[in-house]
């Protein structure tokens, strides 16, 4: 019942904000993967469409998960029903990100070209340096944490960092919609930031944020053509591709390039697996409840010293303060270490618990409605906001500034360290480019 309640109230929440702006792509590109994780898996389970995961050692069957986990569950929907409509403060803060939107403005021309600088100089210089076959065959080590498995290879995650924000160069692509000019350079653009990042960083979300997200942003605007609709059906089978292959298509690339021959990609499909790809954030909840009966409140050490990543964990090691670099770490102080252990798998940090895992880390319950209120609370500020500039004269072109609102506080909220390191790094870049700009004007 608790996943039935959750999907309903993310139905009305959609419906709400589809209703106030455009914004609404980008909620949905967000929030898809929380509505299959606590809505549609814990709802097949309980009904025995599929068993627990077998990897999870800490469960053998759904009795085995705590009461409090569905009660979790449910007050994450309240706090982000009430966030939703909480009119008069998301008035107040729509207001707020306007004004802060016109104060800090950079063209989305000068983003689009900072964002190109920033990946296309730092990826030329790797592949001239360790060479593309290296760089993208060790993506999937990096991505898991390892830094260990090539002589200077494993040094080069703050310059990864420089290409990684690549991803957010998608935050103008509304205002070219809306200007309707360059709008297939820019798309071009977009899309090979994408794969370039995606082969760097073997994450599905590159190829997420550069094919789809691009993809349903343009259907938005066009979805009464007809051309538009029957791409969408392409569109269904790449997202399906993503899902199933896209941690493993890399490393067949990187063997294909290495030794001149494909590998197979032996990922055996089936539908329990496929919504296993979310339904870990069910269970996250649970070792969360676990653990707080146990431990109390925790929140891992990596996660406070994610906001020192901006440095490069070189400079800490040579004045002797790695214990301050979240790379250095043992597993014992990793939150995705520690999750997956909770959940009965050793040795490994393949599951990070992200927000709704955190709340209950923090605090059963009450935490999940706090996180998803101020979740929610701010998708509306942001849509309410968007709806306030996008018809006015010269109004989208603060839009990019909106977006980037969005992003950093969304993937603050993935309380993964890489991704809050990266954010505050790219707040850091938009603060010192505006005082640039300010100060050249002056």
């Amino acid at each position: 019942m608790s996943s039935l309640m959750y999907l309903i109230v993310m139905a009305i929440v959609f419906l709400k904000i589809k209703r106030i702006s455009r914004f609404y792509v980008f909620f949905l590109a967000t929030e898809y993967f929380y509505i299959l994780g606590l809505g549609v898996y814990p709802l097949l389970l309980s009904v025995g469409v599929f068993d627990i995961h077998y990897d999870y050692g800490a469960y053998s069957n759904i009795l085995d998960v705590s009461f409090l986990t569905p009660i979790h569950i449910i007050f994450c929907g309240i706090g982000a029903f009430l966030g939703a409509y909480s009119i008069s403060l998301s008035g107040y803060f729509s207001s707020r990100f306007v004004q802060i939107a016109k104060l800090l403005y950079l063209s989305p021309l000068f983003i689009l070209s900072c964002l190109c600088f920033f990946v296309f100089i730092p990826f030329f210089l790797l592949v001239i340096k360790f060479g593309f076959a290296e760089l993208i065959t060790s993506a999937s080590l990096r991505r898991s944490g390892a830094f260990d498995f090539s002589e200077g290879l494993g040094g080069l995650s703050f310059f990864i960092k420089f290409i990684t924000l690549g991803l957010f160069m998608v935050v103008v692509y509304p205002y070219y919609l809306l200007e309707g000019r360059n709008l297939f350079k820019v798309s071009f653009l977009i899309v090979t930031v994408g794969l370039i990042v995606y082969m760097v960083t073997a994450s599905r979300f590159a190829l997420f944020q550069s094919f789809v997200l691009l993809f349903l942003l343009y259907w938005s605007y066009n979805f009464r053509r007809f051309g538009v609709n029957f791409l969408a059906i392409f569109m269904t089978f790449l997202v399906l591709f993503i899902l199933i292959y896209g941690k493993v298509f890399v490393s067949a690339v990187g063997a294909y390039i290495s030794e001149g021959e494909w590998i197979e990609l032996t990922y055996s499909f089936d539908f329990s697996s496929l919504m296993m790809h979310f339904g870990h954030l069910f269970y996250s909840i649970d070792a969360g409840v676990r653990n707080f009966s146990i431990a109390g409140p925790y929140i891992a050490k990596d996660i406070l010293l994610s906001p020192l990543g901006v440095l490069p964990s070189g400079v800490f090691e040579k004045f002797g303060l790695s214990d301050f670099s979240y790379q250095f770490l043992d597993k014992e102080s990793r939150s995705a270490c520690v999750n997956t252990s909770n959940l009965g798998v050793e040795g490994q940090c393949y599951v990070p618990p992200y927000y709704t895992g955190i709340s209950a880390y923090a605090f059963p319950v009450l935490g999940g409605f706090v996180f998803a209120y101020f979740r929610f609370l701010m998708y509306f500020s942001i849509a309410r906001a968007w709806a306030r500039l996008e018809f006015k004269s010269e109004g989208f072109k603060y839009i990019p500034l909106l977006l980037i609102f969005f992003f950093f506080i969304e993937q603050l909220m993935l309380f993964i360290p890489n991704s809050i390191s990266l954010m505050i790094f790219f707040a850091l870049i938009t603060l010192v480019s505006r005082f640039f700009i300010s100060t050249l004007r002056a």
